[in-house]
């Protein structure tokens, strides 16, 4: 699957499930994963926590993918997610994304993440574990 395609599906699938699914981060995602968000180093057990975060605190998450152009195996978004956590609070955020992938996998994502709608003390959503 050529990289762009692999990030798509990868965002797609991995934010839309409404529980943490670890087989399919284990087919997008390299247990090499390193994700820098806003500063902060995530490695591939940080994510698959973070992850299971946003799944136990959330109804669901909306990704909207604004833009997406790769060359050769860097891959890089804008989009945004919108988060319905549990009690019916929302928050959105816009992300600009940097993706590599190798062997079919992500092996790293530097991310800018802010938050435009929602409670302050959900800020650190895109990147709490």
């Amino acid at each position: 699957m050529p990289p762009l395609d692999t990030v798509q599906q990868a965002l797609s699938r991995v934010l839309s499930g409404p529980t943490l699914d670890e087989a399919l981060l284990q087919r997008f995602f390299s247990e090499r994963y390193i994700q820098v968000v806003n500063g902060e180093p995530l490695d591939y057990s940080g994510f698959v926590a973070h992850i299971k975060l946003l799944k136990e605190v959330t109804q669901r998450l909306e990704l909207t993918l604004l833009s997406i152009a790769a060359s050769g195996a860097d891959v890089h978004t804008h989009h945004t997610v919108r988060a319905i956590k549990n009690d019916g609070a929302e928050s959105e955020f816009e992300v600009f994304a940097h993706f590599e992938v190798e062997e079919g996998k992500i092996v790293s994502c530097r991310e800018l993440t802010r938050q435009i709608a929602g409670a302050a003390h959900d800020e650190d959503l895109g990147s709490r574990q």
